[in-house]
């Protein structure tokens, strides 16, 4: 029986306290601010500096620095947005090419005399029949392959260096779903 004494007891000290620390109305004292440390002008610095660049030590404080930007790329664009040059496409693009290649999925494939084919179906719910060289993707992307299980397309894309590359995109026709085998 004395437990719930005790834990009782603790209870009133500890708000007690916590009471009587809320409870002051004095300020606190305020932090002494130390002065701004001076700039160290050691002169082994100094001479060193006019040593290395004396054109700029002979220039002083006053001088103006000018930048032209004529001819020269400007620093605060992308250099990859930059060299990007999409052909332009005069007419409007056929669906499968205003689509990204991400968001079609492969519904099914047919085999038959004229060569194989695939069902694409788009975010928008229409189905469109392709074969192997129809342009898809914003990425001006090319079917390549259609096999029994899914289809392979080649896109072109600019990495980081702006340089183009091609990749190989698969679009499977039974996706595995996460945590299945």
């Amino acid at each position: 029986m004395r437990h719930p004494q005790l834990l009782c007891t603790m209870r009133l000290v500890t708000l007690s306290l916590i009471l009587a620390s809320c409870s002051t109305s004095e300020t606190p004292p305020k932090q002494a601010t130390s002065p701004p440390l001076p700039i160290s002008t050691r002169p082994e610095i100094s001479d060193r500096a006019n040593q290395v660049m004396p054109e700029i030590a002979e220039q002083g404080e006053d001088t103006v620095f000018s930048y032209t930007s004529s001819r020269r790329r400007d620093p605060f664009r992308s250099v990859i947005a930059s060299s990007v040059k999409r052909p332009q496409v005069k007419g409007s693009l056929p669906p499968l090419q205003r689509i990204e290649t991400s968001n079609m999925k492969l519904v099914g494939i047919i085999t038959g005399v004229n060569g194989p084919r695939a069902m694409i179906k788009t975010p928008d719910g229409k189905g469109y029949t392709v074969r192997i060289g129809t342009r898809v993707g914003l990425n001006h992307g090319i079917i390549k392959k259609i096999r029994s299980g899914n289809i392979a397309i080649e896109e072109t894309y600019v990495n980081v260096f702006g340089e183009p590359r091609k990749r190989e995109i698969i679009i499977k026709l039974h996706p595995q779903k996460e945590g299945l085998e």
